[in-house]
């Protein structure tokens, strides 16, 4: 049988002249018998089953069989044509029954490597046209039969206009050039399309695929020259055609490794997309996952095509992504839907082969966008395949587009950027779109655009990429027109729970824009950070908290001032929660508020500044350092308007240096003899406040509660001591000293009550 790829002339053993001219007597003999057969049975199915039996001997890899073969088909095709035009007038038949299967098997030979069997080919080709047209067309092109000789039974049916031509392609068959015989097949190829009906076309065509892999290599290549021409020629009808020719292109090129054959198979599929390209696109998308490399090559070919091919794909890919249902939601598994694993796999291999220009220019924001509007349509999956499957893409673009900056990132953000939680991937994306925005800043706009239908859209996960996004985005630029509009968008997504968070995180990042801008947006902005520092969910307050500390690091003192009791008593709560990075946030936002103690809002500021001091001296000694370094801060912004020039000492000291440990029981001995002096008459509402942290449930604040406690009983001047009820403070250092397990505490509680001595 025939061989199945071709990757150019296979070396064959040379046959010896006996087994030629054995061969010869073979066909010969069938020749005879076959032709035996025919009379008998002059009928086309016949023929056509006569002709089947040289298939495999046609596309034989040797070329003396193929040769033999060849002039057996044309002996049978002149056979057929003698014994059928001998009554003609008596035939039944009025076509060519299956002519495009049949020609399918002689066209090929017509660029064959060996010259006897090109001509053959065409001789075979020639003659199965010129019967159809015999038989279609019958005593129609015959003389009337009055005027017919009444001996006369054989009669002379010339050869049309449009076949005599293929009779002048000889000598270009012959020709050794390949362009020259390659350009006979394309005409002859226009002449078929010219004279076969539809029907027979197509199944020309779909018979003609299996011979992509013929063992011949020029064989092979003349077959896409002819599929590429019937497809040019006659594509507009071959729509209900796609999948088969696609399908059979493919499954074609999967053992063919001769790179024309490729090549050419390749430009077939593409002019066959430009007849169709939706149902050639979805054909493709379609094929099984991963794609193969050779729907990744035809996927690459039709990116390639700046005619059309290019911007109908991209369209559809993201159109898919974007817009159609990228969720099979089964209950309580959802699965992403075939397409959109498809369209996202699609974009790996695409992005590979299109130029800067696409990339960077006018398609930067579908890319961005779609890539980035992905991870929320990806999310709460049932496997994680569809965010595999993104990364690869995401990865693949940034690559190609040497977003370095922003693969490090990736590479950093990995874990965030394979989850699906709310709380962590919108983060992660966050992280990307600072970095895309800083090193394409005249794009944040047109990014902004394309994202916007999407904050409004029918799926969650895209919301809450868009609001991710725009939070972002605030940090980027200082257009006033877009910050506002952005600033609108969160302000709205903030009565979504979903949205909330993001939206806290974008409208604090307002801070980065810059002072006037600041003042600008603050009332909406503050008031909204101000109702979520309640909320339940303690990630919201403490973006609302961090948010607050950054615009108030800026914002001008009366925006601020009418408000700051309200605020103080907001965030007294939360330096108590178990919570570490709330306790953190709260004592950050509290030193900031610093900047407004001076002025009409100095007595008021003060007077609250008072109530929590004392719980910042105590929480130096928190349990977790990132609150210790937040109190330190505090501290340094808080003690300066106490105007104590002793207390300011001590906190200008090292001690108070964030990466300094803090020798807590030396400090709270020297800030309390100064504390005393200066303001004694606060000194009990101190003391009230460090036994109130007797009951805390951290060891450590507890023996800074009472070493605080002690050093001001034993630092205060005689004369401001009634002020302190004694009684309730000794029972309260007894029931600390008797009543713990911690050693440290009951040390610390023994060491307080020897400075009592004097009461």
């Amino acid at each position: 049988g025939a061989g199945g790829g071709s990757g150019g002339k296979k070396k064959t053993k040379q046959l010896s002249e006996a087994t030629i001219q054995n061969l010869r007597l073979m066909f010969q003999n069938l020749n005879e018998a076959l032709s035996s057969i025919l009379y008998m049975n002059t009928t086309v199915p016949c023929l056509v089953r006569l002709l089947h039996v040289c298939k495999d001997y046609v596309r034989h890899e040797e070329p003396s069989i193929r040769k033999q073969a060849m002039a057996t088909g044309f002996f049978l095709l002149e056979k057929f044509v003698e014994y059928k035009t001998v009554d003609i007038r008596s035939c039944i038949e009025d076509k060519f029954d299956r002519i495009g299967q049949t020609l399918a098997l002689v066209v090929p030979r017509i660029t064959d490597s060996t010259k006897s069997v090109r001509v053959a080919g065409l001789q075979c080709t020639q003659q199965i046209l010129f019967i159809d047209y015999f038989l279609r067309h019958g005593p129609d092109t015959l003389p009337p039969e009055d005027e017919a000789g009444e001996d006369e039974q054989v009669y002379q049916v010339d050869m049309p206009e449009q076949l005599e031509i293929l009779s002048e392609m000889v000598a270009r068959v012959e020709s050794a050039n390949l362009p020259t015989q390659f350009g006979a097949a394309n005409e002859i190829a226009s002449t078929i399309c010219d004279i076969l009906p539809e029907e027979d076309l197509t199944e020309l065509l779909l018979a003609l695929l299996s011979s992509l892999s013929d063992s011949d290599a020029p064989a092979s290549s003349g077959t896409c020259i002819v599929i590429n021409a019937i497809i040019k020629l006659r594509g507009d009808i071959l729509l209900p055609q796609v999948t088969e020719l696609i399908v059979g292109m493919l499954k074609a090129m999967e053992v063919v490794t001769h790179e024309k054959t490729i090549n050419g198979t390749l430009h077939s599929i593409r002019t066959l997309a430009k007849h169709h390209p939706a149902s050639v696109i979805d054909q493709l998308l379609s094929m099984p996952l991963p794609f193969s490399k050779h729907v990744v090559a035809t996927l690459q070919t039709l990116a390639k095509d700046e005619e059309m091919l290019r911007d109908i794909l991209l369209d559809h890919i993201f159109e898919t992504l974007n817009n159609s249902q990228t969720v099979v939601d089964s209950g309580q598994d959802k699965t992403p839907s075939r397409e959109s694993l498809a369209c996202t796999c699609a974009i790996a291999h695409v992005v590979e082969v299109l130029p800067e220009g696409v990339l960077l220019g006018d398609r930067f924001p579908q890319f961005v966008g779609t890539l980035l509007l992905r991870f929320g349509t990806t999310a709460g999956m049932k496997t994680d395949k569809s965010r595999t499957d993104l990364l690869v893409s995401l990865r693949a673009y940034l690559e190609q587009t040497g977003e370095k900056t922003t693969l490090a990132l990736m590479e950093e953000e990995k874990k965030a950027l394979r989850s699906s939680k709310v709380k962590e991937y919108p983060r992660a994306v966050a992280r990307l779109v600072n970095s895309l925005c800083m090193a394409h800043e005249h794009e944040i706009h047109r990014i902004y655009n394309f994202l916007l239908p999407y904050l409004r859209g029918n799926f969650i996960g895209q919301r809450v990429v868009v609001v991710s996004a725009y939070a972002e985005i605030v940090n980027c630029t200082r257009e006033e027109e877009l910050l506002q509009n952005i600033i609108n968008a969160l302000l709205t997504s903030i009565n979504d729970d979903v949205l909330k968070l993001s939206a806290i995180i974008g409208l604090g990042n307002i801070a980065s824009a810059g002072s006037d801008l600041v003042n600008q947006f603050a009332p909406p902005v503050i008031d909204a950070l101000m109702a979520s520092i309640d909320d339940k969910d303690e990630a919201i307050a403490i973006e609302a908290m961090h948010g607050l500390n950054g615009v108030f690091q800026i914002v001008e003192a009366p925006r601020v001032q009418p408000i700051l009791i309200n605020i103080i008593q907001r965030i007294r709560p939360h330096i108590e929660k178990p919570n570490a990075k709330i306790r953190t946030c709260a004592f950050e936002l509290l030193g900031t508020l610093g900047r407004f103690g001076n002025g009409v809002a100095a007595a008021t500021f003060i007077d609250q500044m008072h109530g929590l001091l004392p719980s910042v001296i105590i929480h130096l000694e928190d349990p977790d350092r990132g609150v210790q370094g937040a109190c330190k801060l505090t501290m340094r912004a808080l003690c300066p308007l106490l105007a104590a020039e002793d207390v300011n000492k001590i906190i200008d000291r090292k001690w108070f240096e964030p990466n300094i440990k803090l020798p807590y029981d030396r400090f709270a001995e020297e800030f309390a003899i100064a504390f005393a002096n200066s303001y004694p008459e606060k000194a009990s509402a101190y003391i009230s406040s460090s036994i109130e942290y007797f009951q805390s449930k951290w060891p450590q604040l507890r023996c800074a509660a009472a070493t605080l406690g002690g050093f001001l009983l034993g630092n205060l001047p005689n004369e401001a001591r009634h002020t302190i009820s004694i009684g309730i403070v000794t029972t309260a250092y007894i029931t600390l000293l008797s009543g713990q397990k911690e050693a440290s505490v009951r040390k610390a509680a023994a060491a307080a009550m020897k400075l009592l001595y004097e009461y």
